[in-house]
């Protein structure tokens, strides 16, 4: 799913803005818990701010989530590499 949340939240990452970022993809999982890709997005913000915990909780919800997805091989690898 590709929200309006989502969309801002992805942009602000890209600009190095990993908290207002957080922000949006939090804001995203609220309205639509069942889509995976924002915790995805707030994983990869976990892992900016050096919440370990976090990161993982997410990371691995959405490989359960969204095992074939594009981005799985990439939260696989960083899981391996949060441990």
């Amino acid at each position: 799913m590709d929200s309006a949340f989502l969309r801002t939240g992805i942009a602000l990452l890209n600009k190095s803005r990993p908290a207002d970022a957080l922000v949006y993809f939090e804001k995203d999982i609220r309205l639509f818990p069942a889509y995976a890709d924002a915790y995805y997005y707030r994983g990869i913000t976990f892992v900016q701010n050096g919440k370990v915990a976090e990161a993982r909780a997410d990371l691995e919800k959405f490989v359960a989530m969204a095992p074939e997805a594009p981005e799985a091989a990439t939260a696989k690898k960083i899981l391996e590499q949060l441990k």
